[in-house]
């Protein structure tokens, strides 16, 4: 299913995954992390709003061990019953014989419809099973850790294909390739010249320019966006480095964080050279979890200004190299839209992908360009932008198999010696030969060119039907709160802004209604959006089962006028302004001993949680920094507005872990 995210802590975090409040097992697993909380306020509509209540949904039949299996038992025969159970398997073969679904989540093969060719044999052999082809390192084919043969090859034709110069496979996910490209970064600094390495004989040992210590054994600082992944602070707890969060742009129509800009970029890369800092790498994610794309090439040049890498988390990018070069219009299909909306509907082109251009700092925000041409742009791939390193979900948009990612590096700037080694200390020492095939096979279908038309077909579907509702709309140009930050939108990625519906528990609402009555399974809810996630699986069909679902879910919606901004909206406009007093380096700060006071005793102590309001998904505290007294009335108005806060043990917010002081 789907993962997530960064938020501050980060790619909108890593991904826990709780059922939502319903008595209904077995209907839908959403992710959460800091931007999407586990438990959803069920008050949330704003005053004065019609709330919709949605017809009540009949319960949905699960299989698996009977509930009232006796667990105390009466001996070993009791015991050996429980034994025999496996609810894991059954509910994975549950959810995979469930073909009426449309599939709107990850991975981007969509249960296999968009399986590559070369890996079909594998999966399906004609003869024999798929585990026939689950083994381990053996002659022949190669060792990941030290690859000299078929892996090599094939990560080499991977590199060729995406614009690298080196490329690693990733069994451990993108947060893999995200701990080795921080921990290569934050070694000791030493320019890396190829010529120095031939002249010592050096296979690569020199660190990559930007990283090591400071003055005064400093340690060094990774300038990070606060919507970054969790994967980022649990690589710079391995790294020892001390991070400089930059805050995303914030969206509050939306309530969404978008990217960080050039101009942030360069502002915190002069005032750190000002300190006498050594910065080891930029880290920025691009695009976001809600398709946001950031200005890149502006990013890395101003980190090049300072010879400093820049790292993309790149997670959900992975296919902007191989999008056609137009995205196809969508079949001639009829939508009917209401008598009341066609003379101001947005057409079917709302929510296309908006600028061919990077964003000015100041200017317009997504979308003047290509108003002004008519063009319909694409986003472009990060290392074609200048990043230095650059880290892909390969599952997530292509169609490899779910875990299966890469890693890219271009140029001199990162030591591709570092990043091997950092790979060895991080990564299994027994990867699954089927996600590494699932890799090459995904390389091999995406430059075979074709595999993205029909989701294109797909998504715009989806757009001409969004255009006719009254209450649901596409996040676009149009829409949006705030886009400044914003080069492009994804053209996959379809985000449903469904505060205007008027549900009680909004978008995750919104999301159970569209599973259960249409079989339309997103990729995410949060309080304010569905998100729709488009790969090379994904049908016309599909994208018909989710138009109809769309637009039945918008005529059920009331009359009223929609909801006005509500006051956890409000709220999360405030975040922006809590500054982070880091205190503790996320190392630090892991490993120190920790003890929960009352949360007005918590103020001016070093927070031992990660503690981020929902919306917009930034995160107001991390681990190692001060709480302030205005970090926690901002948390406060959020859930007392009907927001979330996650990441707090205790969710009421009654008492807080905080580094214990020493005396």
């Amino acid at each position: 299913m789907a993962t997530t995210h960064t938020s501050r802590a980060c790619r909108h975090t890593a991904t826990n995954y709780v059922p939502q409040p319903s008595a209904r097992r077995g209907l839908r697993l959403w992710p959460t992390h800091p931007a999407f909380p586990a438990t959803i306020p069920c008050s949330g509509a704003s005053t004065g709003s019609a709330v919709l209540r949605l017809p009540p949904l009949a319960a949905i039949a699960t299989s698996g061990p009977a509930a009232d299996s006796a667990v105390g038992g009466e001996g070993a025969a009791a015991a050996g019953d429980r034994q025999r159970a496996t609810p894991l398997v059954d509910a994975v073969r549950e959810r995979g014989d469930a073909v009426h679904e449309a599939p709107f989540h990850v991975p981007g093969h969509k249960r296999g419809a968009g399986a590559p060719p070369a890996l079909q044999p594998l999966l399906c052999p004609a003869r024999g099973s798929v585990l026939a082809y689950d083994l381990t390192e053996i002659a022949g084919l190669d060792y990941l850790s030290s690859p000299s043969g078929p892996i090599a090859e094939a990560q080499h034709l991977a590199a060729e294909a995406f614009g690298a110069d080196v490329t690693w496979f990733l069994v451990n996910g993108c947060s893999g390739g995200i701990h080795a490209a921080v921990v290569a970064v934050c070694g000791e600094h030493q320019p890396h010249h190829p010529h120095r390495q031939e002249q010592e004989g050096a296979a690569g040992e020199g660190g990559g320019a930007g990283g090591g210590a400071g003055p005064r054994g400093q340690p060094p600082v990774l300038v990070v966006a606060r919507n970054c992944h969790m994967s980022a602070y649990s690589a710079m707890v391995v790294a020892g480095c001390e991070p400089h969060w930059l805050v995303p742009e914030l969206d509050p129509r939306a309530g969404v964080a978008h990217c960080v800009s050039p101009r942030a970029v360069a502002a915190a890369l002069e005032r750190l050279a000002a300190a006498g800092r050594r910065v080891a790498g930029v880290l920025v994610v691009s695009p976001t979890y809600f398709g946001a794309v950031a200005d890149i090439e502006g990013i890395a040049s101003a980190c090049h200004a300072h010879d400093v890498p820049l790292l993309v988390d790149e997670a959900h990018g992975g296919h902007f190299a191989f999008l056609p070069a137009q995205p196809h219009p969508p079949p001639n299909l009829t939508f009917s839209a209401p008598a009341s909306t066609r003379s101001t509907s947005a057409g079917p082109s709302q929510g296309l992908a908006s600028a061919t251009a990077p964003a000015s700092d100041a200017g317009a925000g997504a979308g003047a360009g290509a108003r002004a041409r008519g063009a319909l742009p694409l986003p472009r791939s990060a290392l074609s932008c200048g990043a230095d390193v650059v880290m892909q979900s390969t599952h997530k948009v292509l169609g490899a198999m779910g875990q299966a990612a890469m890693l890219h590096l271009k140029g001199t700037r990162v030591s591709p010696a570092r990043i091997s080694r950092a790979l060895q200390t991080l990564q299994s020492s027994s990867p699954s030969y089927l996600l590494l095939a699932s890799l090459d096979a995904a390389r091999a279908q995406a430059t075979a060119g074709g595999a993205f038309n029909e989701a294109c077909r797909a998504a715009q579907v989806i757009r001409a039907a969004v255009a006719t509702c009254r209450r649901v709309r596409l996040l676009d140009e149009r829409t949006a709160g705030a886009l400044a930050s914003v080069a492009v939108l994804d053209p996959l990625r379809l985000v449903l802004l469904v505060e205007g519906l008027g549900l009680a528990r909004g978008g995750f609402e919104a999301a159970e209604w569209l599973e259960a009555r249409h079989g339309v399974v997103p990729e995410l809810a949060t309080a304010k959006t569905v998100v729709l996630a488009l790969g090379p699986g994904s049908t016309l069909a599909h994208a018909e089962a989710a138009a109809a679902g769309i637009q039945a879910l918008d005529r059920l919606a009331p009359d009223a006028a929609p909801s006005s901004p509500s006051q956890a909206q409000a709220a999360a406009a405030s975040t922006a302004a809590v500054e982070a007093d880091v205190v503790l380096t996320p190392r630090e700060a892991f490993f120190a001993a920790t003890v929960r006071v009352p949360a007005d005793e918590a103020v001016g102590r070093v927070s031992a949680e990660l503690l981020c309001p929902y919306p917009p998904g930034v995160p107001a505290v991390f681990p190692g920094e001060r709480l302030s007294a205005g970090a926690l009335a901002l948390l406060r108005a959020t859930l007392a507005a009907g927001g979330a806060v996650t990441g707090a043990q205790d969710g009421t917010l009654q008492t807080l872990e905080v580094v214990r002081e020493t005396s």
